[in-house]
């Protein structure tokens, strides 16, 4: 059990590397352990990756900056969480859509981005649901709201091809203008959302013609 001198037990170096190789060694599985399921919810996969070209890169990039909508709309509207919010999906998105990350950090950063993007739609979502006078949402909110999702959809098939070792230049320009078309669409969606959730005059008008039907009912 050790060597033993005057009397008290000291443990070998031996016995105590050993012992310590074994934590690090359990550190070090529990740490790519919890990697792997980080950059599997990040869609992370070991298959090729899209090679954008730094054009694709600007222009992707600037489309990013769509989300800067919504922000200012929060932002004009004394919504500090919304604004707030949306500037967060603005800086993330621009990184992970342009790439702009080193590449073995990349994963991280698009798992990062589509956390921000969720967190902020379902503030969106939820305002709208929890108004002062219900779910008061247009038609052309609901039309944006379809059509961007529309191009996600093509975005995510087209991204697909994108990052097959066959594809070329035309398939990323592909790509760059469906994700772009997905980000201008979707934050027009945002900002006409925020706006009917948090604009006095919309409330002011819902509630009116809340009231118009109700006093027509009990006629």
């Amino acid at each position: 059990c050790g060597r033993v001198s005057h009397g008290c037990p000291v443990t070998s170096s031996s016995g105590l590397g050993l012992r310590m190789t074994k934590s690090t060694s359990i550190q070090q599985s529990f740490s790519t352990a919890v990697q792997s399921q980080l950059q599997l919810l990040a869609g992370r996969t070991d298959g090729p990756v899209m090679r954008k070209t730094l054009p694709q890169r600007v222009v992707v990039s600037i489309s990013c900056l769509c989300y800067l909508i919504p922000s200012i709309t929060y932002l004009i509207l004394n919504d500090q969480k919304g604004f707030f919010l949306y500037a967060n999906v603005t800086f993330w998105s621009v990184l992970a859509d342009g790439s702009w990350a080193p590449s073995h950090h990349h994963w991280l950063i698009t798992l990062t981005d589509k956390w921000s993007a969720s967190l902020a739609g379902a503030y969106t979502f939820v305002s709208l649901l929890t108004g002062e006078f219900g779910f008061v949402v247009s038609i052309a909110a609901v039309i944006l709201t379809l059509v961007s999702l529309y191009f996600l959809k093509k975005s995510r098939e087209i991204g697909t091809k994108a990052k097959k070792p066959d594809a070329n230049a035309s398939h990323v320009w592909m790509w760059v203008w469906s994700h772009s078309a997905w980000h201008l669409v979707s934050s027009l969606a945002v900002a006409l959302g925020a706006f009917i959730a948090n604009d006095p005059g919309v409330k002011a008008a819902a509630a009116a013609s809340e009231y118009r039907h109700i006093h027509h009912s009990e006629l």
